[in-house]
């Protein structure tokens, strides 16, 4: 009877092996079929198509933020507005000395806010504190600072 029993289990997984083979063969062709037979068409309620995982879309790295910013002709040597021509990146603190037919002049760069960039123009004892949106000209010096950020700006003299 045990003999029996596993030859029929060995039976029908010989069986069911067999089948499956049989299914997954039926199931793809190598597409060099060049017959002229049509096969039947299915309607869209039988066809199934399934499409590949879509991805995410990815936003591109930010640009590095020092290659973004322009850059002063002049980098960061405010001696270079001595002669009363430059262009120099500033921060806060910084003070731009200029040389002019009237007179020596100073800026002094005192604060970065939304309404532009706060300069106090010397003598520092009892400065004159103007905010600066893209230019002012004080006393023959033409003075135009345009922001880079919250810490810097760019300041070009003329």
């Amino acid at each position: 009877m045990r003999s029996m029993t596993t030859s029929l289990r060995h039976t029908t997984l010989v069986v069911l092996a067999s089948a499956v083979a049989l299914l997954l063969t039926g199931c793809g062709g190598d597409g060099d079929d060049d017959s002229d037979s049509a096969a039947p068409e299915k309607s869209p309620a039988q066809t199934r198509s399934v499409a590949p995982p879509s991805k995410a879309p990815t936003s591109p790295p930010p640009p590095a933020k020092s290659s973004s910013l322009p850059k002063a002709a002049d980098g960061t040597d405010l001696a270079a507005c001595g002669d009363g021509t430059c262009e120099v990146e500033v921060r806060i603190g910084d003070v731009i000395s200029v040389k002019s037919s009237s007179g020596a002049k100073e800026f002094m760069i005192t604060g970065f806010g939304e309404g532009g960039v706060t300069v106090a123009v010397g003598p520092f004892d009892n400065p004159l504190t103007t905010t600066v949106n893209g230019g002012v000209e004080i006393n023959g010096v033409s003075l135009e600072i345009h922001p880079l950020n919250d810490k810097r700006a760019i300041a070009k003299v003329s």
